[in-house]
């Protein structure tokens, strides 16, 4: 991989991918929608990536037509889309008009690309549903969630949009991905910022340092000949549990409200030669420090 195209790179995960893109010197054209709500955030991010001739940071807005925008995404050999409308408020009367907009992102990405490139799409494992037993990428999906049920979705238009223009394809299941710049609605960053009403997040499946799966959504892209869907997981039981109670959290959060289950690592590790390697106490440890620097930088 030459060039790659991280769209919302400045988001939480899509930051981390720009690092580690760089790291591995690739080009980054980082593009990303100003939001005064997050411009603070925006610059130290962009404080922390530094100046490095091999990063651009585009300010651009999918949903309006933008020949430039079209330009760089054509040159790229990898699309990162992790741009998207989903969000924790997604709801079911919103669903069709979540849909709607994010799969004309999907159409107009896809029709920009040059045949061969790449597009890598992170998905959810909330796609099973509430199944119990071991998870594969072989189990039917059963969203119970409208998060989990637009997420579906747009994988079904990835993919058909990938087969028009001969593009090839990565969706990359994701359970809780935390660590540095985790969004603070989420259950670990609440319990960080000492937050009065916490709350549990969508997916207690299991949880993923975010360094982990940038590095998993970079290599998995480099190896890659052919397209797939796959999920990332520890491969081990309660970590989100664990990481909750490292945390403090209240005995009725660390209630299971889903059916007993676990995700298989095997697919991903086979395929992608993907290993989690930070240890939940160690990714619990490096959130912890990096709020704590923010908080006396403010």
């Amino acid at each position: 991989m030459r060039k790659a195209v991280v769209l919302g790179g400045l988001g939480f995960l899509g930051y981390h991918i720009c690092q580690e893109l760089l790291e591995n010197s690739v080009e980054v054209v980082c593009i990303e929608k100003q939001d005064p709500r997050e411009n603070l955030m925006m610059d130290e991010k962009l404080l922390y990536m530094g100046r490095n001739a091999s990063f651009e940071w585009i300010q651009g807005d999918l949903d309006h037509e933008d020949e430039r925008l079209f330009a760089l995404i054509s040159e790229a050999d990898t699309v990162y889309h992790m741009a998207s409308p989903v969000s924790l408020e997604s709801k079911w009367q919103l669903k069709n008009q979540t849909v709607q907009q994010a799969t004309k992102w999907i159409q107009t990405i896809s029709q920009s690309m040059k045949k061969e490139a790449m597009v890598v799409f992170p998905s959810t494992v909330e796609v099973y549903g509430d199944v119990p037993g071991l998870i594969t990428e072989e189990t039917p999906p059963q969203p119970t969630s409208p998060y989990g049920l637009i997420k579906y979705e747009l994988e079904q238009s990835i993919i058909k949009e990938a087969n028009a223009h001969q593009l090839r394809y990565l969706i990359l299941r994701l359970p809780t991905v935390y660590g540095p710049w985790q969004r603070a609605d989420m259950t670990f960053a609440q319990l960080l910022n000492h937050e009065d009403d916490i709350y549990k997040d969508r997916s207690t499946l299991d949880a993923l340092y975010v360094t982990d799966v940038a590095k998993g959504f970079v290599h998995a892209a480099t190896q890659r000949d052919q397209s797939g869907v796959y999920h990332l997981t520890s491969g081990k039981r309660d970590q989100w549990f664990i990481g909750a109670r490292l945390l403090g959290a209240r005995e009725d959060l660390l209630k299971e409200s889903q059916t007993r289950s676990s995700l298989s690592p095997k697919k991903a590790e086979e395929q992608l030669q993907f290993r989690a390697s930070v240890p939940i106490e160690e990714g619990i440890r490096l959130q912890e420090v990096h709020v704590q620097r923010r908080n006396r930088l403010r």
